[in-house]
């Protein structure tokens, strides 16, 4: 009998309309009140992970949810966290400076903040997206995963942007980036040679 089903969320449970399927429901939930447990897997923070624990009656059934691409871990049943690793500005200066260094927008994440760098290449594009959307002047300058303009305050309440590493407080949980596909793959190799002993990194799925 199989005990536990572990799953991804972007391009895995949830489909090209960010959605999870009926189907998919209707087979997730069967095997939950059959005895097994869901295991959500992510890079998104526990917080944005429940709607979907939700979804699939995990508050009825339990389970659990890996947050942040493994820092964390949720039971839902306990509703008990446990962050099993943060990162000081000592850590990561030098891996922050060196993806400024690359032109890439790059995302200091920590619990209730995330600190933004954007490069001036970006700017131009952002600024057209924000007029053809018509947003706000208090909306969000952030890149997504799938877009360079992309409302972070559903995960973050707090949204600061630097230009120096020094203005980045507290505890860090990740550092993500965002950028064309092509500039990330670049950034991507760079990295794993650069830092290949100091830190381990992930791409997110393709949309």
């Amino acid at each position: 009998m199989i005990k536990y089903i572990v799953m991804d969320i972007d391009g895995t449970l949830l489909n090209s309309k960010n959605e999870i399927s009926e189907k998919t429901k209707e087979i997730l939930i069967s095997f939950q009140k059959n005895g097994g447990k869901l295991i959500l897997a992510s890079g998104r923070s526990y917080q944005r992970l429940l709607p979907i624990a939700s979804q699939l009656c995990m508050n009825r059934y339990g389970g659990f949810l890996i947050e942040l691409d493994g820092i964390g871990f949720y039971n839902i049943e306990t509703e008990k966290r446990e962050i099993l690793k943060e990162m000081n500005l000592l850590e990561v200066q030098s891996l922050i400076q060196y993806l400024m260094s690359l032109d890439c927008e790059v995302q200091v994440c920590e619990e209730n903040a995330i600190y933004a760098y954007i490069p001036e290449r970006l700017i131009p594009i952002k600024e057209k997206i924000r007029k053809e959307r018509n947003l706000d002047k208090d909306f969000p300058w952030t890149s997504g995963p799938w877009d360079f303009i992309f409302d972070m305050r559903k995960a973050y309440s707090s949204i600061y942007y630097f230009e120096d590493c020094s203005e980045i407080k507290g505890k860090i949980r990740k550092i993500q980036i965002m950028d064309y596909e092509t500039h990330i793959e670049e950034v991507f190799q760079s990295l794993n040679k650069t830092f290949k002993n100091q830190f381990e990194f992930f791409r997110t799925s393709y949309r």
